[in-house]
């Protein structure tokens, strides 16, 4: 047993942080998690620094805080924007989204699941089909609205950035777009 006077739990999951190999919770134990203190089953770290996204102040490495770069998750050290529009050119062609928010407004609640399965097995167009990838596996497809559900109602991982705040997706490019 270990002394934890204040018995601090993190994640409130029973176990004293003192004595918790998963501090939040995301199925990623301590030593090899590279955001213990955010809930981050994806690992997603763009730079490679060993600092995973979520809690990482520069996301592509390029010397600039991501709350400066017009560009964070694509090195862009010149911030050059051309049109003055507040998007870096190396972003240009590419739309901010919040990963897990099918319908657009913003936020992850209870209308994302039901308009991505609105999308899988009815009649709805999506207008962006990468923020319908909840879990960012670049496929979309049932698992998405479940994952989506499993965060908003049974404390499962959240949704893979850009969430909780709009950005660009990380990842190299795939199959899924988001139109204009």
């Amino acid at each position: 047993m270990l002394p934890n006077a204040d018995q601090a739990d993190t994640e409130t999951d029973g176990l004293g942080d003192l004595c918790d190999d998963d501090l939040d919770g995301d199925g990623v134990d301590n030593a090899d998690d590279n955001c213990q203190n955010a809930s981050n089953a994806q690992q997603t770290d763009t730079d490679a620094d060993g600092i995973g996204d979520l809690c990482d102040v520069d996301i592509d490495g390029d010397g600039l805080p991501n709350v400066e770069d017009n560009c964070p998750s694509v090195v862009n050290a010149d911030q050059l924007d051309s049109d003055s529009d507040g998007i870096g050119d190396a972003c240009a062609g590419l739309r901010t989204f919040v990963r897990g928010d099918s319908n657009g407004d913003l936020a992850v609640n209870i209308a994302d699941p039901v308009n991505t399965l609105n999308f899988l097995f009815g009649p709805t167009i999506l207008g962006c089909m990468l923020a319908a990838d909840a879990n960012d596996d670049n496929r979309l497809n049932i698992a998405d609205p479940i994952w989506t559900i499993s965060f908003l109602f049974l404390g499962g991982p959240p949704p893979p950035p850009p969430y909780p705040n709009p950005g660009f997706d990380a990842a190299a490019p795939g199959s899924l777009e988001c139109g204009p």
